[in-house]
């Protein structure tokens, strides 16, 4: 549906349109930064954010959330430290299954993968960089299919599954 756009900003702004943006709606607002949104059809979406000062989510900075009824209500689906304190800044999925996370503080960044809609995810692979310099925080990803996707970064980090770094 393209007269419907899901919006998210800092201090955990959701909102929407379903008329191209004449009107929009706050679906939700949490003390919540949210960085990214991606919808895998027009039911199912997700936002990655981070915490900022005291907020209403279970102790975390950083937090996954998912829409199964085209943005109207989130849940979380992810917001532990399992994967250090990091922030998470973008989320792409490749199909309805398999998504990706960028992530990253500092000098580090790091990607996770879901291949479960959502439900797990993992460490796809290590600390971006050549163990020479360290890069930076990953900030975006933008995926063509599983096999090839570039992510960007602090430091003019840009990594690809098709470069002769590869990621």
């Amino acid at each position: 549906d393209n007269s419907s756009i899901i919006a998210v900003g800092d201090s955990g702004k959701i909102v929407k349109t379903t008329n191209e943006g004449l009107n929009w709606i706050a679906i939700q607002t949490e003390n919540v930064g949210l960085q990214s949104v991606c919808f895998v059809n027009s039911i199912t979406g997700y936002i990655v954010g981070n915490r900022h000062g005291n907020n209403p989510w279970p102790a975390s900075d950083m937090i996954i959330l998912k829409s199964t009824n085209s943005g109207l209500n989130w849940s979380i689906v992810q917001n532990s430290f399992q994967f250090g304190y990091h922030d998470y800044n973008d989320v792409k999925f490749v199909n309805e299954s398999t998504g990706y996370v960028v992530m990253g503080r500092d000098t580090k960044g790091y990607i996770i993968r879901t291949t479960d809609a959502g439900l797990s995810w993992v460490q796809t692979f290590e600390l971006i960089g050549n163990g020479t310099s360290e890069p930076g925080s990953l900030t975006c990803i933008s995926i063509l299919n599983d096999r090839h996707m570039w992510v960007g970064g602090y430091n003019g980090t840009i990594v690809s599954t098709v470069s002769p770094v590869g990621i």
